[in-house]
């Protein structure tokens, strides 16, 4: 995940600099600054659940679901990845890994295959 605090944190030291410039002096820049502080766009994450035959992340992905960062995308019929590797060579990043015992545990049945959870920021 991606994190703005060393952006921040630089911004917040050229405020410092120039508020301690003579009066007058770069208020234009601070105010442009302080603009840049409370505008900055948080990340936002979309999930996307692909689940293939096997647990190997080169195995033919059998169904999927998406879960975008605003509600508004919608679901295509298409599969979006024939592989979790092809998604993942697309910009996704494996958050969840299938659970191990999901293949041989008879009290928890997947009937949709081995799910990976991917997820993409969004800026």
């Amino acid at each position: 995940m991606r994190d703005c605090q060393p952006i921040c944190h630089a911004v917040r030291g050229w405020l410092a600099a120039v508020r301690s410039l003579p009066q007058g002096v770069g208020v234009a820049q601070l105010d442009a600054l302080e603009r840049l502080l409370t505008t900055h766009p948080r990340p936002r994450q979309r999930l996307l659940y692909l689940h293939s035959r096997e647990p190997s992340v080169d195995s033919p992905v059998i169904a999927f679901q998406r879960h975008p960062s605003n509600g508004s995308e919608q679901c295509d019929a298409e599969m979006p990845y024939p592989t979790v590797a092809a998604a993942i060579e697309a910009g996704w990043m494996v958050v969840q890994f299938p659970v191990a015992c999901s293949a041989t545990d008879d009290v928890y049945l997947d009937g949709l295959g081995f799910e990976f959870v991917l997820e993409q920021l969004d800026e």
